[in-house]
Order: structure tokens, then sequence, then C-alpha cells
């Protein structure tokens, strides 16, 4: 079992329970006010301060971000 949380840092921590073992997954510019994490496909999806949203995988990898103002085509 794992537990997501953001950080007022901009980053994302993935914690494995059984072991204590933290993964940290940095990249938004400001405090993270929301996380989310999707057991169906095993990725997590942030929001922060610096108005963006980003969508992780499992391992850490950052897989896709937008901005405030990005308008998808």
């Amino acid at each position: 079992v794992e537990v997501e949380m953001g950080g007022d840092d901009g980053i994302v921590r993935s914690v494995t329970l059984a072991t204590g073992a933290v993964r940290e997954m940095p990249g938004h510019d400001g405090p993270v006010y929301a996380v989310t994490f999707s057991p169906l496909d095993g990725r997590i999806v942030s929001g922060g301060d610096d108005g963006s949203v980003r969508l992780w995988c499992i391992s850490g990898d950052i897989e896709a971000e937008v901005k405030a103002g990005d308008h998808a085509h």
C-alpha cells in the first residue's frame, strides 16, 4: 500500500507503508495542493500553486504537464 502526498516544497511524495520507503517526484514551482492516485493504471495526478497539473507514472517519471493558460489540441 502506498500513500501519495504533496508538499509546500513543490515535491510529490509516494510512501510505501510496509517499508517506509519514500519516492520523491519534484517538479512543481511552489506548494502542491492536490494529489490523487488511480489504481486502475498506476498514475498519479498532482496540482499546484504554480497553476500546473502533472501526470506521473508510478515509477515517478512525469508523463505530461499542463500549465494554466495552456490549451489542449
